[in-house]
């Protein structure tokens, strides 16, 4: 299970993936979630561990989507 915030981070990776054809960077995403991007790092930190996204020095990838949130 994921929190609302934490959706709104894979939703919003899922869009512009889908959208631009790249992954976004973490910049990217707290400009499109009116937040900091400390805000982002912290929220994606439980994604990664669980394996739904991935982080990379250059971007953020939904490696799996969750039914479950």
């Amino acid at each position: 299970m994921i929190s609302e915030k934490e959706k709104q981070i894979v939703d919003f990776i899922t869009y512009f993936e889908a959208s631009k054809q790249c992954s976004p960077s973490i910049k990217s995403i707290a400009k499109s979630l009116n937040v900091h991007r400390s805000t982002v790092r912290r929220r994606m930190a439980p994604l990664i561990s669980k394996g739904i996204i991935k982080h990379t020095r250059d971007s953020v990838t939904v490696l799996r989507a969750k039914d479950d949130t």
